[in-house]
């Protein structure tokens, strides 16, 4: 059987609806070829609430032939224990927890009481390599945020969040005040980000599906609740034996946009006609502890002298044997969430009894009674009141009788016939074959990125993710101009001897950057940073610029014996990003020099419109993780590491916090195009092209033209044309032409490989058995990914 992982925060034995719907996929799964491990919270035995303390809370893992189970500990935060206190003290304290558990819990998920849901999956994730899918259910939608975590570290899976209830398409809850509309619009950011890399989603009735597939761009199954055909027996017989009351019952949660005052308006106009004679009765149960939802129902009733019992939740056999002598299950709409099918509605059915739906919104529920025959729609209030005399009638003259519901339509609506639908769609995925190729319908990315997601519209991810950037203020065309002058009017006289420190490779964007920074006045001092690999061609672009210019130049000379024996070492661990000594060698340089020289602004030639767009896959070195750089160097080198310069993120906190020097992106601020560039430095310094992006280096000209698509299935032109495109300075026609060609010459390739065997001091067969090993990625490695990643959000968000 195909193993699939549900993380589940509700799960039996604990009395609610999510718990009911992962515990039917435990149980009917199986059938159809899917094993499913579930991991979930404790709970007490017939819970009905969140924030108790629990019994047994010890870690229990239960394997059964069909299925297996993980309850972890549960410990209640601060937030559960303040719960059912009504002071507004404790009001106040726990929306404020709340608001800081689902802000904190964003860039920390241990902020989260039951972060160790997340913990396990990764470990299953980990151990068991045959796990194809997971599924995370939803509420709490917070831990989406998993799934999304989880997705990133093991793309091999198909992540599938699970809705019972909407999150944030539409809303369900009036705005009651402008806290809780702050956490509506924080919710609904985090709803989009969570599901951006999920293969689909489920969700319980085909209108939601459509809300949610438009508001989040993903494919939806619907897979509804259903019901259990055998759970409740020898229900037939049992019927109100009191010819002269009529008694209308209601289970389950009440919600404030419900209106129970038509219904009660039709059973006043019974109440008046009939008098003493009949008893009218309405019963609530499972009526969540909500005192002004309470008030609500008793208004609707007490308003229209029709008598109201409002109970909270009670064990499902008891419940059942109460609903068992009412004349009709009750359900109404839910004023404008159309589209919403109550598990309440399922249960009824079991049951047997009339449902009467009013006021009815033509939708779910009513489809479901009309084709299962299992009670009425009314549409309007003189429709209703006739159906009840009628019944009332019937029952007083003894002709009452139960419907003969259509079980043969009813069996669509079993929760083994959904978990069937479930089933079938698991199988459609696990069965697609992985290397179905597909490139995004906008720029020229494709599944050669592993981690790559479509949209229905078959625009990747990266695509979507560049437009965010560029919607940020920092990025904004209306503003670069004065943001400019701004920058310029910052720089410049604060250094001592220079304003601004510039990294020059002899490439397009760090030569024209330093010409920009010349035309505008600033007293920039050039550096390169000479690891042994220029090419002549890099090395005569400096010499012309600085020449013509009249720049103060420098050049820093890292010991090649000692960088050497690590770029060797990251040969040998066949990790794709052999050029992250150098990118972390590159800033470590640069603030060196920058202290040296008491420099406090560094000018990079970075810029988004070129290089927006690299899957982290392909270019894990931009996050500079020393941590990675180490243990690579530790195992394939054990070379002690002290003359080429290192920078990791404690560096980095170092040089921008303590030093307090800062790295500006002026290219980010123009109008930049990379081929204008190109032809003006070539017109004005008989600066020479050297090739592709990054080709001023010989050993990354290789790297990224040669060893990157043979080894890596990684075309590295892919990113940079999809960057141009998305940021207007190219066609994706034009991009997709210039890649039907080869990246490299192939006639030159025995050449380039005997000088990089020779200048790495290792025979030829070394160099081609290191080039022919399986090919790895940082997610091989130990690294600092998530911490890097969580400081730069932080970093940004208040700089």
């Amino acid at each position: 059987m195909k193993k699939i992982l549900i993380l589940s925060y509700y799960y039996p034995p604990a009395n609610f609806v999510g718990a009911e719907r992962i515990g039917s996929f435990a149980k009917h799964l199986h059938k159809f070829g899917i094993y499913p491990i579930i991991v979930t919270r404790n709970w007490n035995e017939n819970q009905t609430n969140t924030y108790e303390e629990i019994k047994d809370n010890s870690f229990k893992h239960r394997i059964f032939d069909t299925h297996e189970e993980y309850y972890l500990p549960y410990n209640r935060s601060w937030r559960d224990k303040l719960f059912g206190k009504t002071c507004f003290f404790c009001i106040s304290l726990r929306r404020i927890l709340t608001f800081l558990e689902l802000v904190v819990s964003t860039i920390w998920i241990p902020a989260l009481p039951y972060a160790n849901l997340y913990s396990q999956a990764r470990k299953l994730l980990k151990e068991q390599k045959d796990i194809q899918a997971l599924i995370i259910s939803g509420s709490p939608f917070e831990s989406f945020h998993f799934g999304y975590e989880l997705k990133k570290e093991f793309p091999h899976i198909h992540w599938i969040p699970s809705y019972r209830d909407e999150w944030t398409a539409f809303r369900r809850y009036p705005r009651k005040s402008f806290f809780e509309d702050i956490i509506f619009k924080l919710n609904a950011h985090l709803e989009k980000k969570f599901t951006s890399n999920a293969s689909s989603f489920i969700s319980v009735s085909d209108y939601w599906v459509k809300r949610i597939e438009d508001y989040i761009h993903k494919k939806g199954i619907t897979v509804m609740n259903g019901f259990e055909p055998k759970a409740i027996e020898n229900v037939n017989s049992k019927i109100n034996p009191n010819p002269n009351k009529l008694v209308l019952s209601y289970s389950g949660s009440v919600y404030p946009n419900q209106d129970f005052y038509p219904i009660a308006r039709v059973l006043s106009k019974l109440q008046t006609y009939y008098g003493e004679k009949v008893s009218i009765i309405t019963n609530f149960y499972g009526v969540q502890e909500d005192n002004s939802l309470r008030q609500w129902i008793s208004q609707s009733f007490e308003k229209e002298k029709i008598e109201c019992n409002i109970f909270s939740r009670i064990p499902s056999e008891e419940l059942h044997e109460h609903l068992l002598f009412s004349d009709f299950l009750y359900v109404t709409n839910y004023g404008d969430l159309k589209g919403f099918i109550p598990v309440k509605v399922f249960d009824y059915y079991n049951l047997s009894k009339p449902i009467l739906h009013f006021p009815t919104d033509n939708g779910e529920i009513e489809k479901f009674i009309f084709s299962t025959n299992s009670g009425f729609a009314p549409s309007t209030e003189s429709d209703c009141y006739a159906l009840l005399l009628e019944s009332i009638e019937n029952k007083r003259s003894g002709n009452d009788h139960l419907n003969q519901m259509n079980q043969k339509e009813a069996a669509f609506y079993s929760r083994e016939h959904q978990a069937s639908i479930l089933a079938k769609y698991l199988n459609e995925i696990f069965e697609s074959k992985a290397s179905v190729y597909q490139i995004c319908t906008r720029c020229v990315m494709d599944t050669s990125d592993e981690d790559i997601i479509f949209d229905k519209n078959g625009v990747c991810n990266h695509c979507r993710d560049f437009e965010k950037v560029l919607q940020q203020p920092r990025y904004r065309k209306e503003d670069a101009e004065q943001k400019l002058t701004e920058l310029i009017k910052q720089v410049k006289g604060q250094g001592k001897k220079y304003d601004c420190l510039i990294g020059i490779s002899g490439g397009v964007d760090s030569c024209y950057t330093a010409y920009l920074c010349h035309q505008w006045g600033l007293r920039p001092l050039l550096m390169h940073m000479d690891n042994g690999w220029n090419s002549e061609i890099a090395v005569s672009n400096i010499e012309k610029l600085i020449d013509k210019l009249g720049l103060d130049y420098i050049s820093y000379v890292i010991d090649w014996s000692e960088f050497r024996e690590i770029q060797l070492a990251f040969l040998k661990s066949s990790i794709v990003d052999l050029e992250i000594p150098t990118d972390i060698a590159i800033p470590a340089s640069l603030y060196q020099t920058a202290v040296k020289y008491e420099i406090p602004f560094i000018m990079s030639g970075g810029n988004y419109s070129g290089e927006g767009i690299l899957p982290l896959s392909w270019g894990y070195h931009v996050l500079k993780d020393a941590y990675l750089y180490k243990n690579i160097v530790k195992k394939y080198a054990s070379l002690p590491l002290k003359k080429v310069p290192i920078v990791g993120l404690m560096g980095e906190i170092y040089y921008k916090f303590i030093r307090k020097i800062r790295t500006l992106y002026p290219l980010n601020l123009i109008d930049y195009d990379k081929d204008q560039a190109r032809e003006f430095l070539k017109k004005e310094f008989g600066w020479t092209d050297y090739g592709g992006k990054h080709h001023e280096s010989m050993i990354t000209a290789f790297w990224q033209s040669y060893a990157m698509p043979t080894k890596y299935n990684m075309d590295y032109r892919r990113a940079t044309y999809s960057s141009q495109i998305v940021s207007g300075q190219i066609t994706r026609e034009i991009a997709l032409e210039k890649l039907k060609e080869l990246p490299y010459i192939p006639e030159s390739i025995p050449a380039d490989k005997e000088y990089i065997a020779k200048k790495f001091g290792i025979p030829l067969s070394e160099l081609e058995a290191y080039l022919a090993l399986p090919p790895k990625t940082y997610k091989d490695f130990p690294n600092q990914k998530k911490l890097i990643q969580w400081f730069y959000r932080v970093y940004n968000r208040f700089k």
